[in-house]
């Protein structure tokens, strides 16, 4: 009878928190079940008491109790009427926010859950009354508190992003800004947090900008971002990120560059239709003037070339060449691109150009070999010398196949640039390079002809013994049948 039931109600409920929260599913079943029924047959007349139960049983020491007390408020709400609990909230509020902070990570997990079915019943109520008071005990003093807190948050997170974001983001957002609560939510945010990266990323890079020597805030910066791996992510990430290398305050163009170098490097997303617009801008900061951002910069475009496979490799190179001629178009005062001019400058974009000269259809080898000679006129003679033979190498060996006669001016002008450029460098190609540049010299046709001149013209410079070498273009004057080849 009802009455006995309320006699009873407190050892009953002893029983029921541990079954709640017990290993076994059979036990968790039938304890549920119970608290249904009671709360079913009983209504109104009964949760006055039970409630009660519920709040004490958070002063548990057992830690299956508390938890048990979640599964039950739970239980509770799924078998009474909205009205019903709307008359209790007031006490089921205080209850669940104080388990969202509990400290044992199996009872904020459930209280998580409850939170879900106090939200689904209450509306954002639950979200006004139990938020800004997690969000308050985030700057507790005691570092266990805070965690506890920010771990119920992330539990919360975990079940009702879209509802809690959009409450989340401004007050986390806010100065000063939280990057380690947001980056502890954003890995469980999932898609719902794209929509909010307008707000995010800036805050990010704020605050990054103000604390760059800060190991820890970057950490946290670089969490949130490789927490997006959706499309209409990935393009915010993509575009907002690109926007900010352009600003004129260097500290902005710092971070931002070093949250897309990260990104770049670490992200599980596929951001392949992207490498276009990242070659473009990566080598438009080959222009600056800070040190730093060009070291960062250098390391995005490293990682972005990497990603790609050979066809890829082939197909983007004239990306390249356009990217550096937008670059030198902004370079002021200056024949040389800064960014080339560092410790293997130009490594990360080699490896496009080797691809296409080797494998490349004709009109691509053409242009590899003119893309690469315009990269080397921006280059300094000190950042060339670790590439020198990764440059060359390709070059001679292209001049040694049957190739149309664009091609092999093309290759010949870089070669000659690469000479002018490095001279004495190249004194170990020195005996393929004479070979090859005699063998142009007899070409069919003209241009051929003059690029070698040129070229021999350049590597006279580095000859030890040029007197065989003159020898060698009388003999092939004399035994030239064609008039324009002598």
């Amino acid at each position: 009878t009802p009455r006995t039931l309320r006699e009873i109600l407190p050892t009953l409920f002893g029983l029921l928190l541990g079954c709640l929260a017990s290993t076994s599913y059979d036990k968790r079943q039938v304890a549920a079940r119970t608290l249904g029924d009671l709360v079913r047959k009983l209504g109104e007349r009964v949760l006055p008491e039970i409630i009660p139960i519920l709040e004490r049983g958070l002063e548990s020491d057992q830690p299956d109790q508390r938890q048990g007390v979640c599964i039950g408020l739970s239980e509770i709400m799924a078998s009474t009427s909205r009205d019903m609990v709307l008359t209790f909230v007031h006490s089921l509020v205080p209850t669940v926010r104080r388990a969202l902070c509990d400290p044992l990570p199996e009872v904020r997990q459930a209280a998580a859950k409850t939170f879900d079915s106090l939200h689904s019943t209450v509306g954002n109520r639950a979200l006004d009354d139990i938020l800004p008071s997690m969000l308050n005990q985030l700057t507790n003093p005691d570092s266990s508190v805070a965690e506890c807190a920010l771990d119920g948050l992330r539990q919360v997170m975990a079940i009702k992003s879209r509802v809690v974001l959009p409450y989340l983001v401004p007050q986390l957002t806010a100065t000063p800004v939280n990057t380690k609560a947001l980056s502890i939510l954003a890995a469980v945010a999932g898609e719902a947090l794209t929509k909010y990266l307008h707000k995010i990323l800036p805050a990010l890079l704020t605050v990054l900008a103000s604390n760059p020597a800060s190991t820890q805030e970057l950490e946290y910066c670089q969490a949130v971002v490789l927490s997006v791996t959706d499309e209409v992510g990935v393009r915010a990430i993509m575009d907002q990120l690109m926007e900010v290398t352009r600003s004129e305050d260097v500290c902005m163009r710092r971070a931002a560059a070093t949250l897309l170098c990260a990104f770049c490097s670490h992200t599980r997303a596929d951001y392949s239709q992207y490498v276009p617009q990242l070659l473009r801008g990566l080598i438009h900061l080959f222009t600056d003037q800070d040190r730093e951002v060009l070291q960062i910069s250098w390391e995005a475009l490293s990682a972005v070339t990497k990603t790609l496979d050979t066809e890829q490799q082939i197909n983007h190179v004239n990306d390249i060449r356009q990217a550096v001629r937008f670059a030198v178009s902004d370079l002021k005062g200056s024949d040389l691109l800064p960014g080339f001019c560092l410790p293997k400058g130009i490594t990360p974009i080699l490896p496009l150009f080797r691809e296409s000269i080797l494998n490349g259809l004709p009109e691509v080898k053409e242009q590899a070999a003119q893309g690469l000679g315009e990269v080397i006129k921006l280059t300094s003679a000190e950042a060339l010398q670790p590439s020198v033979v990764h440059i060359t190498g390709p070059l001679i060996r292209i001049l040694g196949d049957r190739f149309n006669w664009s091609v092999k001016a093309a290759v010949l002008e870089t070669l000659a640039l690469l000479l002018a450029k490095v001279g004495v460098m190249l004194k170990q190609f020195l005996p393929q390079l004479q070979t090859t540049f005699l063998k142009a010299l007899n070409d069919a046709n003209r241009q051929v002809r003059l690029k070698a001149a040129a070229a021999l013209g350049h590597l006279i410079v580095i000859h030890t013994r040029a007197d065989p070498l003159f020898s060698e273009l009388h003999t092939g004057v004399k035994s030239a049948e064609d008039p324009a080849i002598r």
